[in-house]
């Protein structure tokens, strides 16, 4: 198996962005303007609708029927319901036909008291509950709530104000539907307006703060030891190191021995040299006698001696 060299050069890893990427930050800045438009929508909203709660009371007063101080006059029920009865001491009455006084003002700073009484078609009195707690101050008009009266059916029913103390240009009597009452509009767009505040607020403010938030940048440099301050350093790859490049083995000839001599093995050491040989005591051809060991009876000559 031969190694192969690759065809390009190694290119080491870019460091990754530690910055949020472009499609991040598009989607931050779409959630930072999603949540700036909840909450000026909201406070707007409520704001608009506080504003116009005064024009909305005025109107339901506006609408309410009203029938003078010793008169008798008709109402149209369209729509079966509960319906509120009161007593105004300031406000204008409407033009009628008949004899009723119309187009006057009324006023009294003094409470009063009047009778009424409401028929339906077939001449029976329909019974007022009395009632009270609800009072308004608008567009011209002031009045308080005395009683209800429950209409079970649609129709035209007759209304009859008598008072023998009060008279047509101190007081009248104003009958309206129970929701389109005054206070109830009043309460309704303060329910509103608050519910836009508060939602505004609710779904807004967090939805700025996390478009507002920017993730931490990861340092560059190697982490400091001991205290020392941190050095910049170049951005290296991210993941593991590369590997070496593998190097190529060097070619080396062949050593030609000559004949009878091996070429050394690495680390071989030859043996040392034997030493020359000198005759001496107890060797072949030296002076001294030679020696045997005791017990050798073999006969030996050495010398002068003989055993």
């Amino acid at each position: 198996m031969s190694f192969q060299p690759p065809s390009q050069p190694y290119q080491p890893p870019t460091a990754a962005s530690s910055g949020p990427t472009a499609p991040v930050e598009k989607r931050k800045t779409l959630i930072l303007m999603v949540g700036a438009l909840l909450l000026v929508g909201g406070l707007v909203g409520g704001l608009l609708v506080l504003m116009s709660s005064g024009s909305k009371t005025d109107q339901a007063v506006k609408k309410l029927a009203r029938v003078p101080v010793g008169c008798t006059t008709t109402l149209n029920v369209e729509k079966p319901g509960t319906f509120n009865v009161y007593v105004e001491t300031a406000g204008r009455l409407p033009e009628y036909d008949g004899n009723c006084p119309a187009g006057g003002k009324y006023s009294s700073s003094a409470a009063v008291q009047v009778d009424t009484m409401v028929t339906d078609d077939d001449g029976n009195v329909v019974e007022i509950a009395p009632a009270t707690g609800e009072s308004y101050s608008a567009a011209g008009y002031r009045g308080s709530r005395v009683g209800t009266v429950s209409f079970s059916k649609t129709g035209t029913y007759r209304i009859s104000v008598m008072s023998a103390e009060v008279s047509d240009d101190q007081a009248a009597v104003a009958v309206g539907i129970d929701s389109s009452a005054p206070s109830n509009v009043a309460s309704q767009d303060r329910v509103l307006s608050i519910a836009l505040l508060v939602g505004g607020a609710l779904f807004g403010i967090p939805l700025i703060l996390l478009g507002l938030r920017r993730r931490p940048v990861t340092p560059s440099g190697p982490p400091t030891m001991g205290g020392l301050p941190r050095t910049p350093g170049p951005a290296g790859p991210v993941g593991y190191p590369p590997s070496p490049a593998p190097v190529p083995p060097v070619y080396q000839p062949p050593v030609q021995a000559r004949p009878g001599y091996s070429v050394p093995r690495p680390g071989y050491q030859p043996p040392p040299p034997p030493r020359p040989e000198t005759p001496g005591w107890g060797q072949p051809g030296g002076n001294e006698p030679g020696w045997r060991p005791p017990g050798d009876d073999t006969t030996w000559r050495s010398g002068p001696f003989e055993r």
